[in-house]
């Protein structure tokens, strides 16, 4: 059981045509969610294994007003 940390998936894509991927964004393009304050975000890779997926750091940026 590991720790819930809040986080957002941009993809995970499996055997999916284009037309298909096309036809989502489409469909979805006025998405709106409220406005939050982030300070900063870290960019991860997954690879999925039968143990679960394993999650490693790529890129950590850190945001802040001039």
């Amino acid at each position: 059981n590991r720790e819930f940390v809040p986080h957002i998936t941009i993809s995970r894509l499996k055997n999916i045509s284009l037309e298909k991927i096309k036809s989502w964004l489409d469909q979805h393009r006025n998405f709106q969610y409220p406005a939050i304050t982030i300070n900063e975000f870290y960019l991860f890779s997954s690879q999925l294994s039968r143990n679960g997926a394993i999650y490693a750091k790529e890129a950590e940026f850190l945001l802040t007003r001039e």
